[in-house]
């Protein structure tokens, strides 16, 4: 499962890197990612965007295998951040604590990147989904989800339990 989700992430990293485009705010999309001997597939979705960084979730569903989830974090900008985790997400009174095993720090045109990346159950998405007031932070200061992200999370939550 583990190669799985680092072959998942290196997919996705190498097609931010050259030249893909961040996914709008609350737009699920997907991808197959076509394999002889780990076919699989992503859904995933923005819910936290400002000028530099965004989150998303991530459904992984390999061919004949149970799906997965993970959220990832993405910053862009000129300055490094060293980003390592944890990842923090307060649902209601819930706290979460996202663990983050591979920080990525990356260099790309015009700037620098980097990614944190986490496992995330069903039951945290649902947390998140369910309440009124989200809160997320990766590093410095927290940062609360908006609205239109607060239906983004929803929009997920339905997706990956219908």
């Amino acid at each position: 499962m583990k190669k799985l989700v680092s072959l998942a992430f290196c997919f996705l990293l190498t097609s931010s890197i050259f030249g893909q485009t961040f996914n709008p705010l609350g737009k699920m999309v997907h991808h197959d990612y076509p394999s002889l001997n780990n076919p699989f597939a992503t859904d995933e979705m923005v819910f936290f965007k400002n000028e530099s960084d965004e989150t998303k979730l991530v459904k992984a569903t390999p061919k004949g295998k149970p799906s997965f989830y993970w959220l990832e974090h993405i910053y862009t900008g000129s300055d490094w951040r060293f980003m390592k985790g944890p990842y923090l997400i307060k649902a209601g009174e819930e706290l979460f604590e996202i663990k983050i095993d591979s920080p990525s720090h990356d260099v790309i045109s015009g700037g620098v990147m980097e990614s944190l990346m986490g496992n995330i159950t069903i039951d945290m998405i649902k947390a998140m989904a369910s309440s009124d007031e989200v809160q997320i932070q990766w590093q410095y200061s927290p940062a609360t989800i908006d609205p239109d992200g607060l239906v983004a999370l929803k929009k997920f939550y339905a997706f990956v339990t219908k």
